[in-house]
C-alpha cells in the first residue's frame, strides 16, 4: 500500500491511498470510496489525466446503479462526495444523466478532483456540479426537481448523520425519490431513527438491500453491520435487469464479471424492511426467505 496524500479534514485525517488493484479515499478507518486502476480513466475518456477508471470496489455503488437504472436520463442530487465512486459509476453508465453533489468538506473535494481524474472531467464537461456546503443547511434547488436523491453522508461516527435534522422533509420538495446509504445494523435504534426521518419526508422506506450478499446472509447474527441501501420507492426490477453495468468495457473481465454478478444478486435480494425484520427474527432459518435462491428470471417483485 502507498499513501498518495493525507490532509486534515473536518472529521479527521483524510487520505488517498492505493495498492496494485485499487485507489481509495479514507477518513480515519472509514473508506470513502475506491476505484480500480483498470479499466483506467484514459480507457473511457482520452482527454482525462491518467488515473483509476469508473469501476468501483465499493459495493454500495451498485445500489446507486440500481437507482440509475430507473432514471437513465435523470437529474440526480447526491449528498456526500467521498472519492466520487458513485458519481463516476453513475455518469459513466448513464451518459445522459447529470448530477449535483453537495459535500461539506473542502479537503475531500480537493483530493477527489486531484486523485480521481474522472471527477474533474465530468465537472469540466458540465455534467457534474459540486457544491461545497453543509447539506443540513444548504440543498441546491436550481436544477430541481431531481429524479432521485442519493444520500451518502458521513460524519466520522457509526450513526447516520442528520437523522433528526429535517433533511428528508426538505428533500421532499426537491426530489421524486430518495436512496440512502446506511452503515450499521439492519435493525435497531439507529435504523429505526433513519426510517422515521425518511417517513417524515414522505419517503418510505419501501425496500432495502445490501449490495453484498454476505450482509444478507448474516442478518440473524451480529456481523451484518455494513452497507445497506434503503429506497423510498420499489424499483422496476425488470428494468433493473435490462441494465448491465459498465457495458462496453473489456479490460479486467474478471473484475467486471464480479461487479455485474453482485449487481444481479442485489436485485434478487430486494426486500421490504418488514420482511427483513421478520427474516432476522426467525434466525438462520429465516435466510431462506431472503437469500439468492431461484432463477434470475423470477426476481422479487413489489409486494
Amino acid at each position: 500500500m502507498r499513501t498518495l496524500e493525507t490532509r486534515q479534514s473536518l472529521f479527521g485525517p483524510v487520505s488517498v491511498c492505493q495498492d496494485d488493484l485499487v485507489r481509495w479515499m479514507s477518513i480515519g478507518d472509514q473508506v470513502q470510496g475506491r476505484m480500480f486502476h483498470v479499466p483506467a480513466s484514459l480507457a473511457v475518456d482520452s482527454q482525462s489525466r491518467p488515473g483509476p477508471g469508473p469501476v468501483s470496489g465499493s459495493v454500495v455503488t451498485l445500489g446507486w446503479l440500481l437507482a440509475g437504472s430507473q432514471h437513465p436520463q435523470g437529474k440526480v442530487l447526491m449528498l456526500g462526495l467521498g472519492a466520487g465512486a458513485g458519481v463516476c459509476a453513475l455518469l459513466h453508465n448513464f451518459p445522459k444523466m447529470s448530477m449535483t453533489v453537495v459535500e461539506i468538506d473542502a479537503e475531500v473535494v480537493r483530493l477527489a478532483l486531484k486523485h480521481f481524474p474522472l471527477i474533474e472531467r465530468y465537472a469540466s464537461s458540465g455534467r457534474l456540479n459540486i457544491v461545497t456546503a453543509d447539506a443540513a443547511q444548504t440543498l441546491p434547488s436550481e436544477d430541481a426537481p431531481y429524479d432521485f436523491a442519493a444520500v451518502d453522508i458521513f460524519d466520522g461516527s457509526e450513526r447516520f448523520p442528520l437523522a433528526g435534522s429535517g433533511l428528508f422533509k426538505r428533500l421532499g420538495s426537491l426530489a421524486g425519490e430518495v436512496w440512502v446509504n446506511f452503515i450499521g445494523r439492519a435493525v435497531g435504534a439507529e435504523f429505526e431513527s433513519l426510517s422515521r426521518s425518511m417517513q417524515q419526508g414522505g419517503f418510505g422506506p419501501a425496500c432495502m438491500v445490501s449490495p453484498h450478499p454476505y450482509n444478507m446472509m448474516h442478518l440473524y447474527d451480529e456481523q451484518g453491520t455494513r452497507n445497506w441501501v434503503l429506497a423510498s420507492r420499489w424499483p422496476d426490477v425488470q428494468q433493473g435487469l435490462r441494465f448491465i453495468p459498465f457495458t462496453g468495457l473489456t479490460q479486467s473481465p474478471m473484475i467486471l464479471d464480479v461487479v455485474r454478478g453482485t449487481y444481479l444478486n442485489a436485485l434478487r435480494m430486494l426486500r421490504s424492511p418488514k420482511d427483513v425484520l421478520a427474516s432476522r427474527n426467525a434466525g438462520p432459518a429465516g435466510f431462506a426467505s431472503i437469500g439468492p435462491f431461484g432463477p434470475l428470471e423470477t426476481p422479487p417483485s413489489q409486494p
